[in-house]
């Protein structure tokens, strides 16, 4: 009943209109995150400790479980909604350390014939945000962008 509630305090249009809400609504949200904040601390402690006691794979799917739930919530304050994304991030790029061998083989693809394309998708978005402002500001200073790759040398 709590996630219900929760779920739908989290991805309400009210909360996006600035409309606030009401007082029983935040009591079950601050119940909520303060569940969810002693499970995400408890998860983290479980993972060092199955970790150091030499239970790594157990331990990962603690790990993962514990950036999923520290992002769902993230999500529920406008304040730290922005690093919801990088969370969930974070849980992916956990599970594939721990259980490489599921994305390896995809309904029987091999996941690295998909590098390519997947990376081309990615440059066409990030292309398509581009203004004219943007090479307006390359052109003012030419030097700038051919010397910014020689600084990481």
């Amino acid at each position: 009943m709590f996630v219900k509630k929760y779920l739908n305090l989290i991805f309400r249009k009210k909360q996006s209109e600035g409309i606030s809400l009401t007082e029983e609504e935040r009591d079950v949200l601050r119940k909520i995150t303060r569940t969810g904040s002693v499970l995400t601390f408890v998860l983290l402690i479980a993972f060092l400790i199955l970790t150091l006691t030499g239970l790594t794979k157990t331990g990962g799917i603690l790990l993962i479980l514990f950036w999923i739930l520290l992002a769902l919530l993230m999500r529920g304050y406008e304040t730290t909604k922005a690093f919801c994304y990088p969370l969930l991030v974070l849980g992916c790029v956990t599970s594939n350390m721990y259980f490489p061998g599921i994305y390896l083989n995809w309904f029987g693809v091999k996941t690295t014939a998909l590098v390519i394309p997947i990376l081309q998708i990615i440059m066409f978005g990030m292309g398509t945000q581009l203004a004219l402002k943007d090479f307006r500001q390359i052109m003012t200073a030419p030097g700038l962008f051919l010397l910014e790759p020689l600084r990481s040398l």
